[in-house]
């Protein structure tokens, strides 16, 4: 993972759209923590 992204999964792993279909996200995108 590049420095100042994170990498985001779903719990429904075959289901989600996460990092593993977009990957690395850019960390100024996150906008809160659930």
């Amino acid at each position: 993972v590049p420095l100042g992204h994170i990498w985001v999964e779903g719990d429904n792993l075959k289901n989600s759209s996460d990092s593993r279909s977009y990957g690395p996200i850019p960390y100024a995108l996150i906008r809160g923590r659930v």
